[in-house]
């Protein structure tokens, strides 16, 4: 699951939607063998999402991670 939101989320974005550091994040991917991409292409998510809007294939996964993320993150120390 954790995978998933790494298709179309940065660990920094996910970081401070859950009110936690970027290097935890990238501990725990790491730890557990997640790969995530270069930053470059997260740009290029959000592009895609920014300029083609629910065209994107990306528009779908991102929205519905990031909305679970902030419920879950409302309960963080942000």
């Amino acid at each position: 699951m954790f995978e998933e939101r790494l298709k179309v989320l940065s660990p920094n974005k996910i970081a401070k939607i859950l009110g936690v550091h970027r290097s935890t994040i990238m501990t725990f991917a790491e730890e557990y063998g997640i790969y995530f991409f270069d930053a470059g292409q997260y740009l290029s998510i959000d592009w895609f999402i920014r300029y083609r809007d629910i065209d994107s294939e990306f528009y779908e996964p991102y929205h519905r991670w990031l909305d679970y993320l902030k419920k879950v993150g409302k309960f963080s120390n942000q």
